[in-house]
């Protein structure tokens, strides 16, 4: 993916194990190749020992993308430490000025109960929602086999606009679009960042990719609007 759409990767290291503490070698490779954006593919505290080891050794001007971190707690711990972090979510952030009613109601639902949002618990929220909604469709004399037919007839799954619609009626192989939503920290907060207002999702085709990523399109979907493409489609 890199090399098709000419980005330079001039440092990759594939030999970490979990739970690695000596980042010295990778940290002197980042600045004698003047590495100025790093992605990882590792849990947040891999990921935050190469931050750090990097700003330590006098490392200046890099920014940050990481898959995993997006935790109330891990912006309250670390707070500024993480500035120039970015982080890529599959869902619409919790900090979006514009919220889909199936995050203001699972926000209000964890506000209810004093539990703190994390992504775990809105995934089981999301597969709950699925679930019931399938259930409903199936009618009053449901079986398990009515209602795994009522969620493989919908095709346009979103739990209420949290996350890209999905497809099921033929969503069972590889995607055909990417959907990411992406959060910056800073100081100490997330802030969400290249979407549209009400429409934080920064969507592509895939599978095949696009020749270039001049031409995104955006969700959730505003009402009247179509989309490139759902997943599964």
């Amino acid at each position: 993916g890199f090399k098709q759409y000419g980005i330079d990767l001039v440092y990759e290291d594939t030999s970490l194990e979990f739970g690695f503490s000596d980042v010295s070698a990778d940290v002197q490779a980042l600045k004698d190749k003047k590495v100025d954006f790093v992605s990882t593919c590792m849990d947040f505290g891999g990921a935050f020992k190469i931050s750090q080891g990097f700003k330590q050794a006098g490392g200046t001007g890099m920014t940050f993308y990481a898959p995993e971190g997006y935790r109330e707690s891990t912006i309250k711990k670390y707070g500024s430490q993480l500035d120039g972090w970015f982080f890529g979510l599959g869902f619409v952030p919790w900090q979006s000025k514009v919220l889909p009613a199936g995050t203001k109601a699972y926000l209000k639902a964890m506000k209810q109960k004093g539990i703190t949002p994390s992504e775990q618990s809105q995934a089981g929220w999301i597969n709950a929602n699925m679930f019931v909604d399938g259930l409903l469709k199936s009618g009053k004399d449901f079986t398990q086999a009515s209602v795994v037919d009522a969620i493989n007839s919908f095709t346009a799954f979103s739990a209420n606009g949290m996350i890209p619609p999905q497809n099921w009626s033929n969503g069972h192989g590889p995607d055909t679009q990417a959907c990411t939503a992406y959060v910056e920290a800073v100081n100490g907060k997330f802030v969400p960042r290249f979407g549209k207002p009400g429409q934080p999702l920064v969507c592509f085709p895939d599978n095949p990719r696009p020749p270039t990523l001049d031409d995104p399109y955006y969700l959730p979907a505003k009402t009247g609007t179509t989309t490139t493409t759902s997943a599964g489609s």
